[in-house]
């Protein structure tokens, strides 16, 4: 990943007025002027993220309910919560 405007957290496609900064660029919040989208700065801070935890990844999780049946496509059974949890939900409760 290149260390560029158009992937800084500062970024933004917006100006602070609501107006859209020139094709190309970005508004930099921190600089509070338009930067070209590919410019590498050096005041570069990346996006916040991390690892995605999905509960179809959770130990938790189980194809079949406790009475055997199974839950409705797209959804798994969640030992933990006792319920139907979509598939790609993420929740506090991962393990």
């Amino acid at each position: 990943m290149a260390n560029t405007c158009g992937v800084c957290k500062y970024g933004q496609e917006t100006k602070p007025g609501g107006q859209r900064p020139s094709p190309g660029t970005m508004w930099c919040v921190q600089r509070g002027i338009q930067m070209a989208k590919h410019r590498s700065m050096q005041c570069f801070a990346p996006l916040a993220g991390g690892p995605v935890r999905h509960c179809i990844d959770c130990k938790k999780a189980k194809k079949t309910r406790p009475n055997g049946e199974t839950p409705q496509i797209g959804y798994l059974w969640c030992e933990k919560k006792h319920l139907e949890m979509h598939r790609q939900r993420n929740m506090e409760c991962f393990e």
